[in-house]
């Protein structure tokens, strides 16, 4: 993958219009600038765009300060195809943009894919994820010497990850796992064989149980047959005298049958005999009844005629109480419309002095809001001065967290000029003659004071920016509350203009609405309403009064005649006597006959009865002789029974014991597998172990990273330095076998010497090929070129000479990639690169600019 073009918005620190970064006609290149000024913003950019992931904890991080939302765009060659990829983000992450699209013949895009799927092509087509990336593309600071001073196990270690050996070591486990679980399932089945033979044993004992039980069963079957034909001749004999006393039964039931019947005859017979006395006594009060019935007639038709002549006196009175209601609704709706009226006209007057009262306060709002002024004005303006001041104060901190680390390497090399008087500076493997120490001690106190003023400049002036903002905070806030009390006043303002305008349209209708009020008083003081229904009513009391005469007369008569309601009863009486007389006596004489006739009938079955009594006098003697039987039979039975579960129970058992015989031998050859699986598994566990097939695996790349290190070390070189891996040493003692290592031999001109005894200069250029090197064998074997280097190392240790040496190392891997790009920010070492992109910043952002 070859960057072509870098296109940055409200990232990190670069804010908006951010120019585009191109990188064609680059293969040598640096980023140098101040620390702090966004340097690796540019490698953070890079990484997120691709793959969604950078230095910071936070995803929302990557957006500036203040901004809502960033912006990376991406162009970058892979073969011979070019591709941009476009990644957007809001602080919300609600509608979040990552779009990979390809350029095609014609220079226009086409869109590959986009959102979470954008991820997952980009590693495909790029066959690198995230820590892939930084392991093969990127030297990260403090880390290209990492392999030459590891010990021989670390050395190992790096080795083994480079060529993710670690597969073997979860192959090792697996094995080991799997050992272990042989070795279970060869434990388990060996208790099981220890617990089928234990349960074997008692084989012998069921056989001989069964033939017991069996020989008990024959027994049993015979004395069960016994017992069922006594059974059976007691229960003949029960069932011949059940028969005898069932007869009695049924002949004492028909005997009182009949007596009930007899009973029930001579009832009815006397009840005949009373209610035909009772009609004769009816047929003697016929003469007065005939009487009563005459004078009935008589005071009926005196009745009917005055009744004639009061019967219209119903539709009178009807007619007056419908009148005098009409007149009373009358009355009592215009005592509610008067209510109604009378109310609007006091909410008039009550509304009359609300409408004064919106006035005024209409004319109190207006004053407060022009005393308010533009309140909206003075906020966004503190917004924007506090913006400026928290932008001013994070680029303080991060200036002052920059001198304390400054300050911290000064006094690091401070103490190891002053507790040491080695001949060798530890920081840059220099010669240190006694004067070029006080000169160096002198510069580090000197550097030291000058970091301290600044440190202490830039706290102030950070404690100054906070106090700023914080002013501007406060002023914002306050022109946030008036901004809401104006708008408060406004609303209010507003509202009552509203209800003003009302209030003047209802005290126009007060006029009519008191006209009103004064029309309905006159009317019902003065009872001229429903004038018609008031005379109708005067005529009908005249005609009421006059029938009211005929209704005294009419009372008595009524009352007399109730004296004669119970006549119609005492007729129907009469008539149903003169029946009773006529069909009654001959029903009489039936009655008593039947009564006869059954009482015959019952004395002669009582000697029948008694005699079947007698036959079934045995009955419960033969019942508890049957009963016993068949106790006895249910004993014999139950002990067949259980004489038959014994046995089902012991053959179940010697079943069950001939299937364990048969798991026995399964189980067996279990164990035997078992036991062959956990010797076959505990040598894939050696064999996939660190001195397995991961060493021998390690023991054939080495000469690949060896070659690759000697070629590129030679182009730095002219030739002049070589390295070699030793995988073995010989141990201290002569009989013992060799021993495991990883170390690093490295030759000169001068001859071998150990990795430290070379300078700063010539350690880089080691370091270097071996980092390429072992970058270069990650990315072939995740069958990605390494066309892209970017390198962020602290080259500020080194000295004019070494740092020439740099610069000299680079140069001559440069025909290696197709764009390196290195970090940096001393100054004598950017002018060696061909190009250089220098990295400013200042109130709208970082901006870069081409050298």
């Amino acid at each position: 993958m070859i960057p072509l073009k870098l296109q940055l918005e409200n990232f990190m620190s670069y804010g908006k219009g951010v120019s585009p970064l191109p990188f064609t006609d680059m293969r040598l290149a640096c980023l140098s600038g101040d620390n702090g000024n966004g340097k690796s913003a540019i490698l953070d950019a890079i990484t997120w765009v691709l793959f969604g992931e950078t230095r910071a904890p936070r995803e929302d991080d990557v957006i500036r300060l203040g901004a809502a939302s960033c912006r990376v765009m991406l162009d970058f060659q892979l073969g011979e195809a070019k591709y941009r990829i476009i990644k957007q983000r809001d602080r919300k992450g609600t509608s979040p943009v990552w779009t990979l699209q390809a350029w095609q013949d014609d220079d226009t895009l086409r869109n590959i894919s986009d959102g979470r799927e954008t991820k997952l092509h980009l590693e495909r087509l790029l066959r690198l994820n995230y820590d892939m990336f930084l392991a093969t593309a990127y030297l990260a600071q403090g880390r290209a010497d990492i392999f030459a001073r590891a010990k021989p196990a670390e050395r190992k270690q790096i080795v083994a990850d480079i060529l993710d050996l670690s597969r073997y070591d979860d192959l090792e486990k697996r094995a080991r796992d799997t050992q272990r679980e042989a070795r279970e399932r060869r434990n388990s089945a060996e208790s099981q064989l220890s617990q089928i033979d234990t349960e074997l044993e008692e084989k012998d004992r069921i056989d001989t149980e069964l033939e017991a039980a069996e020989a008990r069963l024959v027994d049993a079957a015979a004395q069960l047959m016994q017992l069922q034909a006594a059974r059976d001749a007691a229960h003949v004999l029960f069932e011949q005298c059940q028969g005898f006393a069932d007869q009695a039964r049924e002949w004492d039931e028909k005997l009182r049958e009949l007596e009930l019947d007899g009973a029930a005859a001579l009832r009815e017979a006397e009840s005949l005999r009373r209610r035909i006395g009772a009609a004769q006594s009816i047929l003697a009060n016929r003469p007065a009844l005939e009487k009563q019935e005459r004078e009935a007639a008589t005071l009926e038709q005196r009745i009917q005629s005055l009744q004639s002549q009061v019967e219209g006196a119903t539709a009178l009175y009807r007619e007056r109480e419908q009148l005098m209601e009409t007149i009373q609704q009358r009355r009592t709706a215009l005592d509610r419309e008067l209510y109604r009226v009378t109310r609007e006209v006091q909410d008039l007057s009550e509304e009359a002095k609300e409408l004064e009262r919106y006035d005024a306060e209409r004319v109190t709002s207006d004053a407060e809001i022009a005393a308010y002024g533009d309140p909206e004005a003075r906020r966004k303006e503190a917004e924007g001065e506090r913006s400026l001041a928290d932008e001013a104060f994070t680029e303080l901190k991060a200036r002052r967290n920059s001198a304390k680390s400054e300050q911290e390497r000064l006094e690091k090399r401070l103490a190891a000029l002053t507790g040491s008087d080695a001949s060798q500076c530890e920081f840059c493997g220099q010669p240190l003659t006694p004067k070029a120490r006080q000169d160096a001690v002198r510069e580090t106190e000197a550097a030291l004071e000058a970091n301290g003023k600044q440190q202490s400049l830039l706290a102030a002036q950070g404690r100054e920016a906070k106090r700023v903002a914080e002013e501007w905070k406060a002023v914002s806030e306050r022109a946030l509350a008036d901004t809401r009390l104006v708008a408060q006043l406004i609303n209010r303002n507003a509202h009552a203009q509203q209800e003003a305008l009302r209030l003047r349209t209802r005290q126009a209708e007060r006029p009519e609405r008191e006209h009103h009020q004064a029309e309905l008083t006159r009317e019902l003081e003065s009872g001229e309403f429903a004038r018609h229904e008031q005379e109708r009513v005067m005529v009908l009391a005249a005609q009421l009064e006059k029938i009211e005469r005929f209704n005294e007369e009419l009372r008595p008569l009524r009352q007399q005649w109730t004296t004669y309601r119970d006549l119609p009863n005492e007729r129907a009486k009469l008539s149903q006597a003169e029946a009773i007389l006529v069909d009654e006596p001959q029903k009489l004489s039936e009655t008593e006959a039947k009564a006869t006739r059954l009482a015959e009938r019952a004395e002669k079955g009582r000697p029948k009865v008694e005699e079947m009594r007698q036959r079934a006098a045995n009955l419960v003697a033969l019942r508890q002789t049957l009963t016993d039987a068949e106790y006895a039979l249910r004993r014999q039975s139950d002990e067949s029974n259980q004489a038959h579960s014994r046995i089902g129970r012991l053959k179940a058992e010697q079943d069950r014991l001939k299937a364990r015989e048969a798991e026995r031998a399964k189980t067996e050859e279990q164990r035997v597998a078992a036991a062959r699986d956990e010797l076959l598994y505990a040598e894939l566990t050696a064999a996939f172990g660190k001195k397995g097939v991961q060493a021998l695996i390690i023991e054939n790349a080495l000469p690949e990273i060896q070659e690759e290190t000697n070629r590129l070390l030679g182009r730095m070189t002219s030739g002049a330095m070589r390295v070699a891996f030793e995988t073995h040493r010989e141990a201290r003692t002569k009989s013992a076998s060799p021993i495991e290592t990883l170390d690093i031999v490295i030759e000169d001109d001068l001859g071998t010497r150990p990795y430290e005894m070379y300078s700063g200069g010539e350690a880089f250029r080691i370091n270097l090929a071996l980092r390429v090197a072992l970058s270069k064998m990650l990315a072939r074997r995740a069958g990605a070129p390494l066309q892209t280097l970017i390198l962020d190392e602290g080259f500020g240790t080194q000295d004019p000479r070494g740092r020439e040496a740099i610069a000299e190392a680079l140069e001559a891997i440069s025909e290696e990639f197709a764009l390196i790009l290195v970090i940096t920010h001393v100054e004598e070492l950017k002018d060696r690169f061909p190009n250089r992109i220098e990295i400013t910043k200042g109130p709208e952002g970082s901006r870069f600019s081409m050298g």
